[in-house]
């Protein structure tokens, strides 16, 4: 990486061991873990960690998938609920910890998405230090919201259509490309997340009902611009 990046990270590390796989995510907004306990075959029990989070709602989304998801068959993770219910990042980690349950050995995935430049940004992934996929953003202007995008559409598009052994490294690089305009959200703290209107059942903070009493956590947002080393390290955890 050079020093000149600036923009931003997501790690995903995924550590399989004897009947139990661990899997944490770290990123400029969130850091979440799901440890899934398992014979096999079946997960016998969901263990959650979120030593940061920006909703007072999200320790409930933990709770609530480990209620929902034990007793799931690891093979059937994928298949058994609606996302849209869920905290969409455990959720994926979930997902991709049971697809991961069985392995012998760690995984790890790098997510950088640069901060637009003269109108453009890149979005790239590495898989265990290599770079995989890359994608570069042209005509990337401020949305509705002032978060500066480019036509997604067809970056959708190409991670939906990789081939088997790309695909789920799509679906992390595609998470990580929505997250990142999160750099460039204001969000005073305690205001309600209902206030989002355009996010409204797109995940279980933001449920009907819910997203009002969905409060904004203060001190959760860290830069990890030029600082990958230390995403998932503990060293921005205060």
């Amino acid at each position: 990486m050079t020093d000149a990046f600036t923009g931003y990270r997501r790690r995903v590390r995924v550590v399989p061991g004897d009947g139990r796989v661990d899997i944490d995510m770290e990123d400029d907004a969130h850091r979440f873990g799901v440890s899934l306990i398992h014979d096999g075959v079946t997960i016998m029990a969901v263990e959650t960690r979120a030593p940061r989070y920006p909703w007072s709602t999200c320790p409930g989304a933990a709770t609530f998938l480990a209620q929902r998801m034990t007793g799931v068959a690891l093979a059937r993770a994928a298949k058994v609920e609606n996302q849209r219910d869920h905290c969409t990042h455990l959720y994926d980690l979930f997902v991709v910890a049971a697809r991961h349950a069985l392995d012998t050995a760690p995984l790890t995935y790098d997510v950088r998405v640069s901060d637009p430049k003269d109108g453009t940004n890149t979005a790239e992934l590495d898989r265990d230090g290599e770079t995989i996929l890359s994608w570069r953003f042209e005509d990337v202007r401020e949305n509705e919201l002032g978060v500066p995008m480019g036509d997604r559409r067809a970056f959708d598009a190409w991670t939906r259509t990789l081939p088997v052994g790309l695909a789920e490294a799509g679906m992390v690089l595609r998470r990580g490309v929505m997250v990142s305009g999160t750099r460039f959200f204001d969000f005073p703290v305690g205001a309600a997340a209902g206030g989002m209107t355009q996010m409204i059942g797109s995940c279980f903070t933001y449920a009907p009902g819910r997203a009002d009493h969905a409060l904004r956590e203060a001190d959760t947002i860290r830069d990890f611009s030029n600082n990958p080393e230390e995403l998932l390290s503990g060293a921005r955890d205060d």
